[in-house]
């Protein structure tokens, strides 16, 4: 099999970072979709790639936001389902509660898409359970890509909602199982799940750093160039990135409340720099397809 990639989008509405960090939401935060996604299309149809944006359902009946999404889809874009209110506790849900995120975010999402069915599905804060799992497969989904295999992550998010709990002020996040930390790197199809497809985060071999927006923007140029490296040999790379990466913190009048996210701390230009880079050096020896198309056309059970 050839070497491929993908570039995902997480289209997290800036409200969902405060109730991260335990804060009460800003009714004056910009949209991160006048921002962030469309300087992410600007910088896909630069560079003539397609990708796939996990879309929260609600926030796709705002006939602003419902025009940039149709700007995607026109543009090769795929969108998938990031469920309907983007709930951190999805997994702690009744199955009927879990199933009717589901089916609101399909009937906001399938007409902008043609009224083709939605064929992924990304869970908040990655966090997945038998049920959730059953659910997607009964309902037609292609794939999931919900798994992060990266004990660090789980520690440092473990951390921090620690800290957050003594402090008085609990995130809304939540730590999911830890079953998946040591699962594979790699496209593989879950057995218990009628075979549905799960496209993990992408971490390095060996250390399992990971390789998601926030993590770029943390080690730079040079440090990418070095994770880059130790994934030469790995068939399947995603680069999973946030809206949010592509904001400017004082450009788009954020509130500094949310200075607590490292993406903020950086201007916006260098992470469109960086951004740039990392995409054109996984074009240099893979082409790069929605997760929609990998999931149609490649033979992931040769992994």
């Amino acid at each position: 099999m050839n070497q491929v990639a993908n570039i995902s989008v997480d289209v997290d509405g800036l409200d969902l970072y405060y109730k991260i960090h335990g804060l009460t939401p800003s009714p004056n935060s910009p949209s991160i979709y006048e921002t962030g996604v469309v300087r992410f299309l600007d910088l896909f149809k630069r560079l003539g790639i397609q990708a796939t944006f996990f879309v929260v359902g609600k926030d796709a009946l705002i006939p602003k936001n419902r025009e940039i999404l149709e700007r995607a889809v026109n543009e090769g874009h795929e969108l998938a389902s990031h469920s309907f209110t983007h709930p951190y506790q999805l997994i702690r849900l009744s199955k009927e509660e879990i199933e009717q995120e589901l089916v609101e975010a399909e009937q906001a999402l399938t007409p902008l898409r043609g009224g083709v069915p939605l064929a992924g599905f990304r869970a908040p804060g990655y966090n997945t359970s038998e049920v959730l799992l059953d659910l997607l497969s009964q309902r037609g989904y292609l794939y999931d890509s919900s798994f992060f295999p990266c004990p660090a992550y789980y520690l440092a998010k473990s951390a921090f909602l620690g800290a957050y709990a003594i402090l008085g002020r609990p995130s809304e996040s939540i730590l999911g199982s830890p079953s998946v930390l040591w699962s594979s790197r790699h496209p593989h199809r879950l057995k218990k799940h009628n075979q549905l497809l799960e496209f993990p985060m992408t971490v390095t071999p060996g250390i399992r750093f990971p390789v998601i927006g926030t993590s770029l923007i943390s080690m730079g140029q040079k440090g990418w160039k070095l994770a880059h490296r130790t994934l030469k040999n790995t068939p399947f790379v995603q680069i999973e990135f946030h809206a949010i990466d592509m904001t400017d913190h004082a450009e788009d009048a954020i509130e500094d409340a949310l200075l607590r996210q490292p993406d903020q701390r950086v201007p916006l230009r260098d992470k469109e720099v960086l951004f740039e880079v990392a995409i054109r050096d996984l074009m240099e020896n893979r082409t790069i397809h929605t997760l929609e198309a990998l999931a149609n056309e490649k033979d992931w059970e040769s992994f």
